[in-house]
Parts: C-alpha cells; structure tokens; sequence
C-alpha cells in the first residue's frame, strides 16, 4: 500500500493553516511576518506555529503515534521558501515532508476526477509573490512566477538578517508585462476555459487585478482554504497522482 499522508498545510504571510484527513481544519496566525515573498525570516515563530498544529491536528505525544507524514500547499519556484518550509516543518517533528505546488492544490479541489482531462488556469497571490500555473491534466504544463526576493537585497548587521517592509511591495511594471503576456498566452492556448482560477489570502493589488480581468473574462476567487482541500484528496495515497509525474 502507497504510504499515506496525515497532515497537509498552506504557509502563509502572518499564518499557517493545516488540516488532517477527517477534514478537521486549524490555523495559527503569527504577530509577524512568516514570509514575504518567499523569504522565511522568523523561523522560530514558523516552527512553534508547526508544533501547535502537529499537536491538534494529530496529537502523537499523547497517543505515542509516530510522528506525521507532512503534504505542503507550496510556492512553484522559489528556492529559498520550499527549504525553509521544508526544514522548518521537520524540525516541528515532521518525519517527511511532501512538497505539492499550490496551484495544482487549487486546480485538484476545483475539478476534482475531472482533474485529469482538464487544462486548468491558477494564479496564486500573497504578499509579495505572485504566480501563474496552467495545468494539462496532472501535469504542470507552464508556470511564471514573481517574487520579492528577486528584487530586494538581504543586509546583515550583528549576525541578524534584515529585509525591507514587503508587505505591499509593488510588481514591477516589467514584471507585469511579463504576467500578462504569460497569462494571456495560456488563454489563447485553451487554458482556464471555463474560468481563471485565483487563489489569495491577501488583498490583490488592483494592478494585479486589472491585468486578470483584462486577459479573462471570468475570474473565479476560491476559498482561501481551497489549496488544503486539494491536499486533502490525495492526502490517503498519492499513488495515482505520482503515477501520471514525469520520472525523474
């Protein structure tokens, strides 16, 4: 039997939420920042907030059960925030760490079966990072992303790590010229027929939001929780979802 997963979470800026395969969903909200635009600064804040979660979601200190198996609603392409969710979420007590791209979290709660014969079209927003996926079945077919950390500069005094005050960090406007010639490039191509999905659990810049109702004519905004839904399909065994992966 494929190995299941016990826990699934969605780090976010000031947050983490988390869920287990009863559907019982938790979240815990930090004072400061988490994560602006993939950089995980307050590590031991991200790793309490864990901890918490672990203990709620699948209390094993108490039932003597194994430590969990962890499925993460993560960001596509920055380097830097799949590390550090990756290490924060063992150091909590994690056994293993499953890292599934956001995007194709939202898609799989939104289709659901149909998932597979569908070309589903994500973007996903929060402070400081924004992202586009397009989905040909189960197979990330394009992805685009921008993110904070690639324009600002990490400055350290006295052992510390110091990083501008990003939560409304602007896109650029190259940056936005790029989404948009991205974005319209998968619609043209027969992604997000139906609808353009858009995941956030911040206020999207009305930039932003010009560029999607330019390029689509309709905008879906899921529920916040829809990435850890998604999770929750394939928490049980990912063995189907594997299967169709390329191999690498």
């Amino acid at each position: 039997m494929f190995k299941a997963y016990d826990i699934a979470l969605s780090p976010r800026s000031r947050a983490v939420a988390g869920t287990n395969r009863k559907g019982k969903v938790v979240s815990k909200s930090s004072s400061t920042d988490l994560s602006i635009g993939g950089l995980f600064s307050e590590h031991e804040a991200l790793e309490g907030l864990l901890r918490s979660l672990y203990a709620e979601l699948v209390p094993f200190p108490k039932l003597g059960l194994m430590p969990p198996r962890v499925l993460v609603s993560s960001v596509v392409n920055s380097v830097h925030a799949r590390a550090a969710i990756k290490e924060a979420c063992i150091h909590a007590g994690a056994r293993e760490v499953l890292l599934l791209d956001r995007g194709m979290a939202v898609a799989l709660d939104h289709y659901g079966d149909a998932m597979e014969k569908s070309k589903a079209l994500v973007v996903c927003y929060q402070s400081g990072m924004l992202e586009i996926a397009g989905y040909g079945g189960l197979l990330a077919t394009q992805q685009w992303t921008w993110h904070a950390e690639q324009s600002i500069t990490i400055r350290r005094e006295a052992g510390k790590s110091h990083t501008q005050a990003l939560a409304n960090y602007p896109v650029s406007v190259s940056a936005l010229e790029s989404f948009e010639q991205t974005l319209g490039g998968l619609v043209q191509d027969g992604y997000g027929k139906d609808d353009l999905l858009l995941w956030s659990v911040d206020t999207v810049p009305e930039a932003i939001m010009e560029v999607l109702t330019k390029v689509h004519t309709n905008l879906n905004l899921v529920d916040p929780d829809a990435d850890l839904a998604g999770c929750r399909l394939v928490m049980a065994d990912l063995k189907w979802f594997l299967s169709d992966k390329p191999k690498s």
